[in-house]
C-alpha cells in the first residue's frame, strides 16, 4: 500500500482524541487526508481505456515512471496505472491550480487526482491475475508538473465580489467540492444522492460524482448498483449545510469550494 506525499508534522486529526482514548500518541497516528497533506511528489494516473499501455509507454518514454495493471484490468479493456514521478514536488495549491490542465493534458478523469488515496501494488483479482503486471521506465528524466497551466484560484473570499445566482453558487460549488472526494462507500450513496438532488444537482452529475469517488472496484461503480434509482430515491427536501459539510468531510473532499459559494451567496 502507498502513495506519494509528504504529510504535515503539525496537523490535528479531529481524531486524535479518540486514539487518546486507547494510549496512542497523536505522532503515531497519521491522518489521511487532502488537509494533512503537504507536498505531492508524484502523479497517479488512472487509465482507463483512453491508451493502450504500448501507446502510454511510447508517449512518457523520456521520463522516469512505473505503471501497472489495476484490479478492472482484461483483454477488453486495459485498466492500469501510471506513476509519473515530478521534477520538483507540488503543494496542495500548486497541484489544485492545475488541476484542470492535468485532465485535459493526461485524458484521464478526476479520479486520478484524488490526492491523499492510497493504493495498492500490485492489484488483481483471481480472475485477472494472469494479465498483471508491472513495468519500471529507468531514466533521469522527471515530468516538469509545474510547466502546465494553471488557473489562478482567489483564496481571498472576503474581498470576492462576483454577481452570481446564489444557488447556482452552492451547486457548483458543491459538485466540484464532492468531485474532489475519495472512499464513497454504498452507505453513503443514497445521502450524497439526496445533497445533490436536493442542491440542484442532476442525475448525470450524480453519476460523474460517485464514479470519481467510489473505489474502483465498488458495486457504485461496476453497474451492479442502479445509480438511477438510487437518485430517485433521493427526498426532494434541501439538507441542511451542516448535513453536507458532515458529508463531504466524511469524503475528505478540499472544503475550499464549498466554503467559497457559501461566502458569495
Amino acid at each position: 500500500m502507498y502513495n506519494c506525499l509528504k504529510y504535515k508534522t503539525d496537523y490535528e486529526s479531529p481524531e486524535v482524541e479518540k486514539f487518546k482514548l486507547i494510549g496512542a500518541n497523536r505522532h503515531e497516528y497519521i491522518r489521511r487526508c487532502k488537509d494533512n497533506v503537504e507536498q505531492i511528489y508524484c502523479l497517479l494516473l488512472d487509465i482507463d481505456g483512453t491508451m493502450s499501455l504500448d501507446q502510454t509507454i511510447e508517449k512518457y518514454c523520456d521520463y522516469e515512471f512505473v505503471v501497472y495493471s489495476t484490479h478492472g484490468n482484461s483483454k477488453n479493456k486495459e485498466k492500469f496505472r501510471l506513476i509519473l514521478p515530478i521534477k520538483e514536488p507540488l503543494s496542495l495549491i500548486e497541484f489544485d491550480e492545475r488541476h484542470d490542465s492535468m485532465i485535459s493534458n493526461f485524458n484521464v478523469d478526476g479520479a486520478s487526482f484524488t490526492i491523499s488515496q492510497a493504493f495498492y501494488l500490485p492489484s488483481y483479482s483471481s480472475k485477472n491475475k494472469d494479465l498483471a503486471y508491472i513495468y519500471h521506465n529507468k531514466t533521469n528524466n522527471r515530468f516538469d508538473a509545474l510547466s502546465l497551466e494553471k488557473t489562478i484560484i482567489n483564496y481571498n473570499i472576503e474581498n470576492t465580489n462576483f454577481e452570481q445566482d446564489n444557488r447556482a453558487n452552492i451547486k457548483n460549488g458543491i459538485y466540484y467540492t464532492l468531485m474532489t472526494g475519495s472512499n464513497l462507500h454504498y452507505n453513503d450513496a443514497l445521502s450524497l444522492a439526496i445533497l445533490c438532488k436536493s442542491k440542484g444537482l442532476s442525475v448525470y452529475e450524480y453519476k460523474n460524482i460517485v464514479n470519481q469517488i467510489a473505489h474502483p472496484d465498488s458495486d457504485l461503480r461496476t453497474k451492479k448498483v442502479d445509480l438511477h434509482k438510487l437518485y430517485k430515491n433521493g427526498y426532494d427536501s434541501n439538507i441542511t449545510d451542516r448535513k453536507a459539510i458532515e458529508l463531504m468531510k466524511r469524503l475528505n473532499c478540499n472544503m475550499w469550494r464549498f466554503e467559497l459559494a457559501r461566502k458569495l451567496r
